[in-house]
This record gives structure tokens, C-alpha cells and sequence, in this order.
């Protein structure tokens, strides 16, 4: 099985990244002991998950309901059903509560590793619950993709990461001359869309791309907010950090950044400050995997794909390129399914020059005399040539 090669080439990689030894505590501080760090988990845990309910009221009055009666089948579950759901689960998962995995009913969180919030917890749910949850999903799926916002690309069928990360290209590229329960995204994805409605009610945020006024683009949880000035960006920010308190949910503005595309800001300017926070401004950030810079280029993004990629084979180097025991052709295929993959993702909406496709080109990644395979830029993607 394709997931079982995957796994025994994750054991084979000789420079796999191992866990953080140590982590922070709250303060700042290094914990290296066992029983400090577990402690430190329950703290981070126990205060991640212990949240008031929401203060601020949801104004509902003004809402009119999508459907009177949405078509949504309310009996109950037919055998094909919980068939169908059950198919859904993947193995090797923790059976969770009731200990019950899903091989016995098929028989019958980018940063700091040492800093705690930059880990996101992952609830065991009952593996029974999970059929009753995609069951669910099934049903009431198609609704809420038919009222969904079409900024949102998470979870939506025939959208993806890349779709977001062209959408940005395009429109910085254009104005630089001036991130456990199966149904849990899905909703999700409803309470961003009624937040966003509201901060672009509220603010007039977006940016001109021609005839069109593009405001944000979410991929769930993943939201950018354009803005044509300072003022209207502070309005934004204000508005998401309101709006969304009423759902419970909060603002990371750690995780907060801005972009200047163009000269709107002074250079010395090296941060905004909304909401009682100053937030970071970067020239470049990565977006989806994919790093964006303020330039519109795809440069910073190519060469750092060709350094990644380059860092994958050198793992692979002892236990694969240089294994006796292993024919050429399936290096070769180890090589296109593991390595190019992390070479080429979002490859799509780069913007190539002729130094681009030299660098394409000249990628060695070292294994030439053992599996003879020759890249070109012609071959691996078809990006808008510049």
C-alpha cells in the first residue's frame, strides 16, 4: 500500500527531524526534565481549552434564514449509509473511549518547536461517533457549500491551497507598480464566512484588480485581508477582532502579519498597531506553504522550493540513492513521487524569467549517476513564463 512505502521511506531518512527536546515554559523558560514538560502541557492545555463563553452577544435579529427548509434528510440512518461512512475511516488511528478501532468495524498544528503555541492539540473522538459524524457531514454538506463564500477554498471540493496562492500572486503582481472532528471544518468554515461578511460590511476593505474588488481570500482558518490604505486595514482588523467574539473564537495576533505591496507605507514604518497590538510588517511571508514576497516574484519561492528539495534527497542519500539493493527504476519512482512533489508544490503560480528556468534547470539533485533523471522546467511545470 502506498502508505505503508511512505512510512518505511519516513524510517529510511537519514536526517529526519527528531522532536524538540525541550520546550518553553510560560515565562520563556527551557524545561528539559519529563515531569516538567508534561506539566507544562497540562498548563498549556488546560488554559487553551478552558475558555469562558462568549460575552458579546450574536445579533441575530437582522438574519434572514438561506432556505425556509433546507432539503436535508432528518431520518434515520439507512445500513448503505453507515456503510458509506464507515468506508471513510482511515486505519492506524487511536481507537479513542469506547476502544473500538476502525479496523474492527471495517471487519465486521509552522515555528518554534519549543513553544507550546505552536502546537494544536488533537481530540480522540469515539471511532462509532466518527461514522455518526460523517454520516452527518454527508448530509448537510452540499447545503453549506451552496450559501459558502466564494473567498473560501478550505475543504471545498475542486478548490485548494494553490488556488489561494495564485489569487494572491496575481493581484500583488498587479499592484506592486502602485492555516480532529470530520464536521468541525466544515462548520467552521460557516462561522469564517459570517465573520468576513461582516468585516468587509463594516470596513469597505479590498483591492482593485481591474473591474473586480477583491476583499479577502480564506482557506479555513488561513484568512488575508486587502486593503487599499492604512485606515481601512486598522478598521478591518478591528471589525475581525469584534466580530468574531461572539463565536468564541479569537484573533492569533501573533500569527498576525502585514504586507506592503507598493510604497503605501514609509520604509521606516515597522509595524501597525490595531486592536492594542502591534503587528509585525515582513517583506515576505509564507502563505499556504508557499512564500510571498512584497516584490510580486516568485524568485525568494524558487530557490527556497530548490533548497528544500535539495535537503529531501540528502536525506534520502545513504539508505536510497546509494542502496545497491534497489533497482534503478524504483529510485526513479521515489524520486518523482517523494522529491518533486516538495520541489514543484505550487509551482503553478510562479512567474518564471530566464534565471529562473537556468536555476530549474540546473537542479542536481545528486542521484544523476544513480537514477539518471534529468529535470527540466519544460518538463516539471508549466508556470506564466515571464
Amino acid at each position: 500500500m502506498t502508505s505503508d512505502a511512505y512510512r518505511a521511506l519516513k524510517k529510511l531518512r537519514s536526517k529526519s527531524p527528531s522532536r524538540a527536546s525541550a520546550i518553553r515554559a510560560a515565562d520563556g523558560r527551557l524545561v528539559l526534565d519529563m515531569d516538567g514538560q508534561m506539566a507544562r502541557w497540562v498548563q498549556y492545555f488546560g488554559q487553551l481549552f478552558t475558555v469562558d463563553p462568549p460575552t458579546e452577544q450574536l445579533h441575530t435579529t437582522v438574519l434572514q434564514a438561506v432556505d425556509a427548509d433546507p432539503p436535508i434528510d432528518e431520518t434515520a440512518p439507512s445500513l448503505d449509509e453507515v456503510r458509506e461512512a464507515v468506508a471513510k475511516l482511515k486505519g492506524g488511528k487511536a481507537a479513542g473511549v469506547c476502544n473500538i478501532s476502525a479496523e474492527l468495524l471495517k471487519a465486521g498544528g509552522k515555528g518554534d518547536r519549543q513553544d507550546c503555541n505552536n502546537y494544536c492539540g488533537i481530540t480522540q473522538f469515539s471511532v462509532p461517533g466518527k461514522v455518526l459524524v460523517h454520516l452527518l457531514l454527508t448530509r448537510i454538506r452540499s447545503h453549506l457549500l451552496k450559501h459558502q463564500r466564494p473567498q473560501q477554498s478550505g475543504y471545498t471540493p475542486g478548490k485548494s491551497t494553490t488556488d489561494c496562492i495564485l489569487a494572491l500572486r496575481v493581484l500583488v503582481e498587479h499592484r506592486r507598480v502602485r492555516q480532529g472532528c470530520v464536521l468541525a471544518p466544515s462548520l467552521f468554515n460557516t462561522c469564517m464566512d459570517w465573520v468576513l461578511d461582516k468585516v468587509v460590511d463594516q470596513s469597505d476593505c479590498g483591492a482593485s484588480l481591474g473591474n473586480i474588488k477583491i476583499t479577502d481570500l480564506i482557506f479555513a482558518d488561513d484568512a488575508v485581508i486587502f486593503a487599499e490604505s492604512l485606515e481601512v486595514l486598522v478598521m478591518a482588523l478591528e471589525a475581525l477582532h469584534q466580530e468574531a467574539k461572539p463565536l468564541g473564537l479569537e484573533v492569533s495576533w501573533l500569527k498576525t502579519k502585514v504586507q506592503v505591496f507598493g510604497d503605501l507605507l514609509d520604509e521606516a514604518v515597522q509595524s501597525v498597531h490595531a486592536c492594542g497590538e502591534d503587528i509585525e510588517i515582513l517583506e515576505s511571508f509564507t502563505y499556504l506553504g508557499s512564500a510571498v514576497h512584497n516584490d510580486g516574484g516568485s524568485r525568494q519561492e524558487v530557490l527556497r522550493r530548490i533548497g528544500i528539495a535539495h535537503g529531501v534527497m540528502d536525506s534520502l542519500s545513504g539508505s536510497i540513492w546509494r542502496c545497491r539493493y534497489l533497482c534503478r527504476r524504483t529510485k526513479i519512482r521515489i524520486f518523482k513521487s517523494v522529491v518533486i512533489p516538495v520541489l514543484l508544490y505550487g509551482c503553478e503560480t510562479w512567474t518564471l524569467n530566464s534565471d529562473l528556468k537556468r536555476r530549474i534547470d540546473a537542479f542536481d539533485p545528486g542521484v544523476g549517476e544513480f537514477c539518471e533523471v534529468e529535470t527540466t522546467h519544460r518538463d516539471i511545470c508549466k508556470p506564466v513564463d515571464k
